[in-house]
């Protein structure tokens, strides 16, 4: 089963191995139990994707990674995103998740 997906707008994604790109490079690289933790958060990302709510999801990040034009924004869309996650819920599991 491929891992592809594509938005609305054309732009095909594969979370899966972009994940395992994230790795290169990290203690995380060897790690089978991280490995295995964030391959799970692609497969989950990618169901998701599939549902109506997650095109919305996926438009939307898209458009704000279009607003990502210098190391600075790129630096500023990090704090929204964690600022957002932390107001929707106290819980810090939780606001890990919605980060990622």
């Amino acid at each position: 089963m491929t891992q592809q997906m594509t938005t609305k707008s054309g732009i095909t994604i594969n979370p899966i191995e972009s994940i395992q790109d994230l790795l290169s490079g990290t203690s995380f690289q060897e790690d089978r139990v991280a490995q295995g933790h964030l391959t799970s958060l692609g497969e989950a990302f990618h169901e998701i994707g599939k549902t109506a709510e997650g095109q919305v999801m996926l438009v939307a990040m898209e458009g704000l990674a279009g607003q990502i034009r210098s190391e600075s924004s790129f630096n500023d869309a990090v704090k929204v995103c964690f600022r957002l996650a932390k107001k929707i819920t106290d819980n810090p599991w939780v606001q890990f998740g919605m980060f990622i």
